[in-house]
């Protein structure tokens, strides 16, 4: 040893735990210890870049602090965690790859850009689906994780899109949705609601249709029956289904929080993906009752069937129907005392007891629209207590509430409260309205099926195609100012009840509603029957009964359409033309002598449209000189002959002199006006005037 240095002592167990003593109390850690803890931050780092984005995101808090280091370094640790991974993978790749290609140098190589097919993207969804709802019921995270490696290393499927598809497969069994939300947006959100919608509704959905989310009900569960039809789901049971997504987790880490406005903009937007405007359009044509769907087949027959969702029916009679069941009303039935009381001693009773049977098959077999000569029918009595308002509640009692309206022919151009009868069946008042509205564009389409729009009060505007049976009642007709044009007269069936029933036979104001209850099997099956007929037939008959009450209206209030009816007559003979101003002078001097206001009367341009619609049925030619091949009849009195000769004497035709003497020629009594003096020449202009032959 050298001089002056000490002999070391051996190091001993004692003298280690000393020094480990000394270091505690001076706040120092051991070897063993900072290795112990190292360990620990490792296994940290390890479990915490296992996780996905969303979950490391929630815990990454907890796992800082349970690793003893701050969060900045624990999240720089794993993107380092990761970036090793991802070099290791690379590099597994490229061997895998490399040692591929040595083992098939002489196969073609693939093409690396090639996309996959349709199939083959659908075979591989099918397989990741199956798999991660097996792999999800493994609790044990190694033993899961061995066995998505081996599924992914036999099927080829990247292991982070197979380890994704369990992770949305278990976060969706512990929140019960269907799926994951994958950012909680309102499409994001929407997408997801239908999507439950349509799982929970398989019988064809949940479309959006006429302003509503429409479910379809087999069995009534209040009632304990089947209705089998298509019910409006509430607004708001839709925002129940939505506030459930409330505080729900997603893919990206964090969870929904949703508002008023959101809530609005997810149902919004569930519309838009539901949206199915014509889902109705196309429902068939029959009968829904309570013991299935009454089908009609081209010959007309019914075939009652089971009740389906494909029958797109949006109402039930409260009534039973049978194949075979007759179509006539028992003599001792309410029924029929109400159609033989409104009707008794009429000569057309007949034809006006099967005319309503046709207007009530229309209605319970919703065709009224799809026939060719679409109409509205006016139940007309002058006077009151004779049937008609009894009538209408038979037939609006025979369904149910949703699927009835009461919007008057004034009320079409309302946007408010023609959205009313979207989806009925039948539209019932007891106000006609006047003429105006009547003869409206929005009337004729309504009654024809042509597409309205309308709102409800605080929704949106929709677009719908009226199928509704529309039955007007009323004691006084409108007259028509403007006169009543063919395609007004064309849209209408005026049935006249002429009888008022004496105070010994009426039944009360509720008789109607009574048959409407108790007789409703009886009724339904005699509006069947009529229905079989209407199919049949094609279209509504027009009895010659039907078409003299509407003449009679319409000559009433039109003008121009009752003097065509009266004054003007077609001949098989090219030389009888009526010259325009000799037309619309008769029309004037004649209108006014049958109390028509002359203020009302239409001008020559708008005489000449409207007679030229009526004439021309008849085989008269309307031309540039007048109307051709047409006799203009002889005044019916003298004031109508002076009425007409002042008429023409304002009239540019011919020189005053004669113009004198047609006028006293009007005067006189001869019908063919030969009495005018003078030579031929004058005597033939008289007669060319009034559309006689010349000399």
């Amino acid at each position: 040893m050298e001089p002056g240095r000490r002999e070391a002592r051996p190091v001993t167990a004692k003298a280690n735990q000393k020094k480990a003593g000394a270091a505690r109390r001076k706040g120092k850690r051991t070897a063993a210890e900072r290795k112990a803890e190292e360990a620990k931050k490792l296994a940290v780092i390890d479990k915490a870049a296992q996780l996905d984005a969303g979950t490391y995101g929630i815990r990454r808090t907890t796992l800082a602090a349970e690793a003893g280091m701050p969060v900045g370094f624990l999240d720089k640790a794993v993107k380092e965690r990761h970036a090793d991974t991802r070099k290791a993978l690379a590099a597994a790749v490229e061997e895998e790859l490399a040692r591929n290609a040595s083992e098939s140098t002489n196969a073609a190589a693939p093409d690396p850009f090639a996309l996959p097919t349709e199939e083959e993207l659908t075979e591989e969804r099918r397989k990741i689906d199956e798999a991660s709802k097996r792999l999800a019921d493994i609790k044990d995270d190694d033993v899961r994780e061995r066995v998505m490696l081996r599924f992914c290393e036999a099927q080829k499927i990247p292991k982070k899109i197979m380890a994704r598809a369990v992770h949305k497969e278990r976060m969706c069994r512990d929140t019960k949705l269907p799926r994951m939300l994958e950012n909680g947006s309102q499409v994001d959100i929407a997408d997801h609601l239908t999507t439950e919608l349509r799982k929970k509704h398989p019988d064809g959905g949940v479309p959006y249709t006429l302003g509503d989310f429409f479910e379809y009900v087999h069995v009534n569960k209040a009632l304990a029956r089947e209705e089998g039809r298509w019910v409006p789901i509430p607004v708001e049971d839709m925002h129940k289904l939505v506030h459930r997504y409330e505080g729900q987790r997603m893919l990206g880490g964090g969870s929904v929080s949703l508002s008023s406005g959101a809530v609005e903009g997810i149902i919004k937007e569930s519309r838009m993906i539901l949206a199915q405007r014509d889902f109705f359009d196309d429902a068939p044509v029959g009968v829904n009752c309570l013991d299935g769907f009454t089908r009609f087949d081209d010959t007309g027959e019914p075939h009652l069937l089971p009740h389906n969702h494909g029958n797109k029916q949006l109402h039930t009679l409260q009534a039973h129907w049978h194949e075979g069941a007759s179509g006539e009303i028992p003599k001792t039935s309410m029924f029929w005392k109400l159609l033989n009381g409104s009707f008794l001693h009429d000569p057309d009773r007949a034809e006006k007891i099967g005319l309503l049977q046709l207007v009530f098959g229309a209605a319970i077999a919703g065709i009224t629209t799809k026939l060719p000569n679409a109409k509205a029918t006016i139940f007309y009595g002058p006077t009151a207590n004779n049937g008609k308002s009894q009538l209408i509640e038979v037939l609006t009692g025979l369904f149910p509430e949703s699927a009835v309206a009461s919007v008057a022919p004034g009320d079409f151009g309302d946007q408010h409260k023609v959205i009313h009868i979207a989806g009925k069946r039948v539209n019932a008042s007891d106000e006609l309205s006047t003429a105006k509205a009547i003869a409206s564009d929005k009337f004729k389409e309504a009654i024809t099926g042509n597409r309205l729009s309308g709102r409800d009060l605080y929704r949106s505007l929709i677009v719908f195609k009226p199928v509704a049976l529309h039955v007007f009642a009323a004691n006084l007709l409108p007259v028509f100012v403007g006169g009543m044009d063919k395609g007004t007269r064309r849209r209408l069936l005026l049935i006249p009840f002429l009888r008022t029933i004496p105070e010994d036979e009426q039944e009360g104001n509720d008789f109607g509603q009574r048959i409407a209850v108790e007789e409703a099997d009886i009724v339904l099956a005699w509006a069947v029957e009529g229905a079989r007929r209407l199919v049949k037939a094609g279209r509504f008959p027009n009895p010659k009964w039907a078409q003299k009450a509407l003449a009679d209206w319409a000559a009433t209030s039109d003008p121009v359409y009752a003097w065509c009816s009266r004054k003007i007559r077609f001949v098989d003979d090219d030389r009888r033309t009526i010259s325009e101003p000799v037309a619309y002078a008769s029309f004037k001097a004649w209108a006014v002598l049958q109390g028509f206001s002359s203020s009302h009367l239409p001008a020559h341009s708008q005489f000449m449209q409207r007679a030229t619609a009526e004439v021309t049925a008849s085989g008269i030619i309307v031309g540039e000189n007048g109307f051709q091949r047409a006799l203009l009849l002889d005044p019916d009195s003298p004031e109508e002959r002076t009425a007409l000769a002042e008429a023409l004497c304002k009239l540019d035709q011919g020189t005053a002199a004669e113009r004198t003497r047609v006028l006293a020629a009007n005067k006189a009594h001869e019908p063919a006006l030969t009495v005018v003096e003078g030579g031929r020449t004058e005597r033939n202009k008289a007669l060319r005037v009034f559309g006689h032959p010349e000399e």
